[in-house]
């Protein structure tokens, strides 16, 4: 005896991820050691010695696409140091996403991004743990947004 069966396989669109903009700081006092936080909405805190100058300042802003059907979740991690010396880390970032509130960035099931594309918006607290930091540097520490289907 035989027996005919059939597979079924649905397809849909990838994830991808648009950088609107990246995070920016603005500038702080050098030689300085220093704590500064930026909010989702571009906003800068200072504690610490160390002072925010002035300058424009943004939050990450990036866009992602995907399916219309299937939820997805949301981290960051990999934390890279940079400056001289690795002085400058990142860490404990938050994200809004589609509008939400700002919350530390370990979403899960979160609305479908649509080909169209969902906003999320990023914040994060910059350590600047050494007084090398001359002015007229930059440092560039960086971290990864992990975004994938729940």
């Amino acid at each position: 005896m035989t027996f005919s069966e059939t597979g079924a396989i649905g397809f849909d669109l990838p994830l991808s991820i648009d950088t609107v903009s990246n995070i920016n700081f603005g500038h702080v006092q050098a030689n300085t050691t220093g704590t500064y936080t930026i909010n989702t909405s571009g906003n800068v805190t200072a504690t610490g010695p160390g002072q925010w100058i002035n300058g424009p300042t943004s939050a990450g802003n990036l866009l992602i696409h995907g399916s219309s059907t299937q939820t997805i979740s949301i981290s960051a991690g990999s934390y890279v140091a940079g400056g001289v010396g690795n002085g400058v880390k990142l860490s404990n970032a938050t994200c809004a996403y589609n509008g939400g509130a700002a919350v530390p960035c370990t979403l899960s099931t979160q609305a479908a991004p649509t080909s169209a594309g969902k906003t999320l918006l990023l914040g994060v607290t910059v350590k600047v743990s050494n007084k090398k930091q001359a002015d007229g540097t930059m440092a560039t520490p960086s971290f990864t947004i992990t975004v994938t289907y729940s």
